[in-house]
């Protein structure tokens, strides 16, 4: 009887393997691209992960309200209320900027959670290399992508590296 219990454990952890019950991610480059213009920004990432589920109203977390119209200036040139020495958004400096360590898969300077908390499983890889591009090529409401890197991805101080996602489940 314990062989047989022992088979039929074998045959359904297989079937759960093969599924991808309890992966809990999907492969970031599949999740969403790289914005290339401040309007993608505001409608694929604030519009649609941030303002609807905490940073929006009277009572947006951390008073920062990700809607339109103010995101820039809650944003940009404004200090961090979780650590107060970084800017929220500092122009040209994405490695220097919170809403880049809030984001990052890891960074040792985040206080609290990873955002986003709510909705699809954090953002992208390439959601975030638009983040930072838009930070890094000046951070404005009309930013367009050049398609160069202002600070080189691999050349920044904040503590992590872009990594696709590797299922835990497949063999690398």
């Amino acid at each position: 009887m314990r062989a047989l219990g022992s088979a039929f454990f074998g045959v359904v952890l297989a079937g759960c393997v093969g599924s991808g019950v309890g992966v809990p991610y999907p492969d970031p480059d599949e999740v969403g691209g790289a914005p290339t213009t401040f309007e993608e920004v505001q409608v694929n990432l604030f519009d649609a992960r941030c303002a609807p589920a905490c940073h929006s109203g009277g009572g947006a977390s951390r008073g920062l309200s990700l809607e339109r119209g103010r995101s820039i200036s809650g944003l940009v040139d404004e200090p961090s209320n979780e650590v107060p020495g970084l800017l929220r958004v500092a122009p040209g400096r994405a490695a220097d900027s919170y809403l880049i360590v809030k984001v990052a898969p890891t960074d040792p300077r985040r206080v609290g959670n990873r955002m986003p908390r709510s909705g699809p499983p954090y953002l992208s890889n390439a959601e975030i290399r638009g983040l930072r591009r838009w930070i890094d090529q000046g951070a404005t409401d009309d930013w367009i992508d050049s398609g160069e890197d202002v600070v080189d991805d691999d050349d920044d101080d904040s503590g992590f590296d872009f990594v696709p996602y590797q299922d835990p489940l497949e063999p690398g």
